[in-house]
């Protein structure tokens, strides 16, 4: 199965760069909507953006069901905002699942740009 982030549930995903961190939150079900995660992430900042990757099966077809993950897009006032939300939600049970919530690894084709400028 490959990701095609064109066709996932988004909510909101402008590009922000102050004090915003992207997050992965895995461990998710088949059914989770993006304003579930939303309702979840907010006690901690501002959701700046909700992109729940869902399954693909051919390079054309995505069908409904999430992957299991998702990337969240959080705005926070300091660096221990995020540490707590970190702390807080990952590893813990949701909709009868086991949460994994971490920062999300920088995508590929930002770490190429970064890496042919130094």
């Amino acid at each position: 199965m490959e990701v095609d982030v064109g066709e996932n549930d988004v909510f909101g995903c402008e590009q922000r760069d102050d004090m915003v961190v992207r997050l992965y939150v895995g461990g998710l079900g088949s059914t989770v909507k993006p304003e579930e995660l939303q309702r979840r992430f907010e006690q901690f900042g501002r959701v700046e953006c909700v992109e729940v990757v869902k399954k693909k099966f051919h390079e054309d077809v995505t069908v409904g069901d999430c992957r299991g993950f998702a990337y969240i897009n959080l705005k926070v006032f300091r660096d221990a905002d995020i540490e707590r939300c970190i702390s807080t939600l990952n590893y813990c049970r949701w909709k009868g699942r086991e949460l994994r919530v971490a920062r999300a690894k920088p995508h590929f084709s930002s770490w190429a740009v970064h890496e042919s400028k130094v």
